[in-house]
C-alpha cells in the first residue's frame, strides 16, 4: 500500500471519527443534554388523559405514577421529612385535600367539605397544612392539623387568596391575592395577621416559593408581557428576573439545598418540567410528553420515618 493511500485512509478514518462523535453530542441526545437529577421531584401530568401525581427519580428512566386514579389529582406538597405528600383531588366530586405515603399508598381525605380545597403546603415542623378553600364562598387561606382536624380561616377577606407557602422558619405565610384588583404576592404572619403586599405591580404575580434560607421568594409574573420567573430579595427589595423566554414559565420551587429552581414551561411547545440554577442559568428540560407536565415539588432530604399523622 502506497504512503498516499495510507494517508487517504487515515484522513477518512479521522473524518468518520469526528462525524460519529458529533452525532452522539447532538443537543437532542439526552445522554449529553440531561444530567441526572440529584433528588426526586413530584409533578402533575395529564399524559394519560386525567391529572395524576407523578415522580421523577434519579435512577428511573421514566416518571412513576403515584396516584393512578380516574379523577384529577394535582398540586402536590411534601411533608418536611419526605415521608408523606399532600395533594388536591376531585375523586369525591369536590376538590379536597388528600394525604398519602411517599410511594402513593394510604391515600386519605383530610378535608371532606362541600367547598373546593386546593393548594396544600406543609408547615416546616410537619404538624400543620396550609391550604386554600372556597367553602365560605370565595377563596381563603386556611390552616389545619396534618391529620385534617381543626381548620382555621386565616384571611377572611372578600378577595381571592390562593397558593399559600410557609416560610422556612414557620413564622410567615406567602400567598397570592387579588385584593388590590390584580394578583399580587402577599406575606402575613402565620396566624393571619399583618398581611403585606410584596410585589405591588399592575400585572399578575402568582405562585410564591420561599428559598430554603428564607431570603428570597420566587414567583411567576406577567409584568413583562408573558409569564416569567422572578425572585424577590426580601432583605434589599431587589427584584431578579430569572427567565427571559418567549414561552410561559410558572410554578417555581427551590431545591432543598437552594442551588436549583424547578418550574414548568411551554417554551418547547407544551408544558414540561425544567430545572435551572438559582440564578436562572442553564435551564434543562426533564420531561418529554405531549400532555401537560407542571407544578413540580422537590422531595426534601430523607429523615427517619415517623408515625403516620392520623
Amino acid at each position: 500500500m502506497s504512503s498516499r493511500t495510507q494517508r487517504y485512509i487515515s484522513v477518512i478514518g479521522l473524518l468518520l471519527f469526528l462525524w460519529v462523535g458529533s452525532f452522539f453530542a447532538q443537543p437532542g441526545d439526552a445522554r449529553t443534554r440531561t444530567p441526572p437529577l440529584t433528588s426526586e421531584i413530584a409533578f402533575v401530568s395529564n399524559r394519560r388523559g386525567n391529572e395524576d401525581i407523578y415522580l421523577l427519580q434519579p435512577r428511573r428512566s421514566g416518571p412513576l405514577n403515584l396516584t393512578n386514579h380516574p379523577a384529577d389529582d394535582a398540586t402536590a406538597s411534601w411533608s418536611p421529612d419526605g415521608q408523606f405528600m399532600a395533594f388536591r383531588s376531585f375523586r369525591n366530586g369536590d376538590a379536597e385535600i388528600y394525604r398519602m405515603n411517599a410511594d402513593g399508598t394510604h391515600q386519605v381525605n383530610l378535608t371532606q367539605t362541600p367547598g373546593g380545597d386546593t393548594s396544600p403546603a406543609w408547615s416546616p415542623d410537619g404538624q400543620r397544612i396550609v391550604f386554600s378553600s372556597d367553602r365560605t364562598g370565595n377563596d381563603e387561606i386556611y390552616v389545619m392539623n396534618a391529620d385534617g382536624s381543626n381548620p382555621i380561616n386565616l384571611t377572611n377577606n372578600r378577595a381571592s387568596d390562593r397558593f399559600p407557602e410557609w416560610s422556612p422558619d414557620g413564622r410567615f405565610i406567602a400567598f397570592t391575592t387579588d385584593r388590590d384588583g390584580d394578583r399580587e404576592i402577599y406575606v402575613m404572619n402565620a396566624d393571619g395577621s399583618n398581611p403585606i403586599n410584596l410585589t405591588n405591580n399592575p400585572e399578575d404575580d402568582i405562585h410564591p416559593a420561599w428559598s430554603p434560607d428564607g431570603y428570597f421568594i420566587a414567583f411567576s409574573s406577567t409584568r413583562n408581557g408573558i409569564a416569567e420567573i422572578f425572585a424577590l430579595d426580601l432583605e434589599t427589595g431587589e427584584l431578579l428576573r430569572l427567565t427571559n423566554h418567549p414561552g410561559r414559565d410558572a410554578g417555581p420551587v427551590w431545591s432543598p439545598d437552594g442551588s436549583k429552581i424547578a418550574f414548568h414551561s411551554n417554551r418547547d411547545g407544551n408544558f414540561e418540567i425544567y430545572v435551572m440554577n438559582a440564578d436562572g442559568s442553564n435551564p434543562i428540560r426533564y420531561t418529554r410528553n405531549l400532555g401537560f407536565d407542571g407544578y413540580p415539588a422537590w422531595r426534601p432530604p430523607f429523615r427517619e420515618p415517623r408515625e403516620n399523622p392520623g
